[in-house]
């Protein structure tokens, strides 16, 4: 994810950058025109990131129509990691919840044989463990 979001910071980058820095993209809209690498770097970084996380502060603001489509996908790009990671984390719920719900039933089971066949509560609790 860190890489992802790494590459996405580098290319909302470059796009300004080899269309010359437009009056209207997010460098320039900035005040990052005159910036050292590693600041834009960690502005970019920090877009992508927050972007990401579905946190959009708004104080880095996407101004050409690409700028604003490559929003728009890495929102959507959000959108389907979130929706795979937790379909993943409710899939391993449920399953937790599944073999639980057995061993309640094979406990059942065995409550019910212990008293068909009248076992002694040692004998019980060496089969139960």
């Amino acid at each position: 994810m860190i890489y992802m979001t790494h590459l996405a910071s580098c290319f909302f980058y470059l796009h300004p950058k080899l269309s010359e820095f437009p009056d209207n993209s997010w460098v320039r809209t900035s005040d990052l025109i005159e910036a050292h690498h590693s600041r834009i770097y960690l502005v970019s970084f920090y877009w992508a990131l927050q972007t990401l996380l579905t946190i959009g502060y708004g104080d880095v603001l996407p101004g050409t129509t690409f700028e604003m489509n490559y929003a728009n996908m890495w929102m959507f790009f959000g959108l389907i990691f979130y929706s795979y990671l937790f379909g993943i984390m409710t899939t391993m719920i449920k399953d937790t919840d599944k073999d639980n719900e057995m061993l309640l039933k094979d406990m059942e089971v065995l409550n019910r044989f212990r008293h068909k066949a009248k076992l002694s509560e040692n004998v019980y609790n060496r089969i139960k463990r």
